[in-house]
């Protein structure tokens, strides 16, 4: 499966870092990020990408239309691929687990995350749905024992994906690309509700555009992650500083 990391031009060292951490993956293809301060708001309306006044940052709006163009080459191409954020660390085994899980699942799939946010919440549910279970995490625990846990030996499964924040690293099929294509754009202002813990929020980032759809899709998760990532906001290029 084709394998993209998107990145910003004017952050080399963020890619050069990605290369660092996954030195084992040799056939990921760097994508250049779009610069959110590059675009105005006028110009995306005009383009149907932006309806409205959406609540995104410059960073977040360069975020989503970096996914939008993988998503449009998937849906043109015919072909499922993987999408990974430029901070995001692989597990050794990311390919060979993929593959695997991926063919168990054979055409009934849009999306998989490989990985999520870990200062959030994961709603999911058993592949024969049963009953909705609700994860939380300890983001400082992950940061300090991801490396070793990266080469250990895993053994995970897939689950079917209800709530979930961060678009570290997931495939998309081209039947995905088309739907979440269809729902995400264009970026507009609605409100996000996790029925199962009560919450709601302003739609502010795509991850939280697809997290409203995953239940409503054919979405799925790897549990435990095959791909993880630190999540500082401080050194993001999508959240606010």
């Amino acid at each position: 499966m084709e394998t993209f990391v998107i990145s910003l031009q004017r952050t080399p060292e963020r890619h050069e870092q990605f290369r660092r951490n996954n030195a084992k993956h040799k056939r990921i293809v760097r994508v250049d990020a779009v610069d959110g301060n590059s675009r105005s708001l006028d110009d995306l309306r005009e383009a149907g990408l932006v309806e409205g006044s959406p609540t995104y940052t410059a960073g977040a709006i360069g975020n989503a239309l970096s996914n939008h163009q993988l998503w449009v080459y998937a849906a043109e191409k015919n072909v499922p691929i993987t999408i990974c954020e430029d901070d995001a660390f692989l597990h050794d085994d990311f390919a060979a687990e993929q593959e695997k899980l991926l063919q168990r699942l054979g055409d009934d799939w849009d999306i998989v995350l490989w990985g999520w946010n870990f200062d959030s919440i994961l709603v999911a549910a058993p592949e024969t749905s049963l009953s909705p279970f609700l994860m939380q995490f300890r983001q400082d625990e992950m940061r300090a024992n991801k490396l070793s846990y990266l080469k250990a030996p895993v053994h995970p499964t897939l689950l079917r994906l209800r709530a979930a924040f961060g678009s570290l690293c997931y495939s998309i099929s081209p039947a995905g690309a088309k739907t979440y294509l269809d729902y995400c754009f264009p970026l507009r202002p609605f409100a996000i509700t996790i029925p199962e813990i009560n919450f709601q929020m302003a739609n502010a980032a795509l991850d939280a555009t697809m997290c409203s759809f995953y239940r409503n899709s054919r979405s799925w998760v790897c549990f435990p992650p095959l791909a993880v990532a630190d999540n500082d906001h401080a050194t993001s290029t999508v959240q606010p500083r």
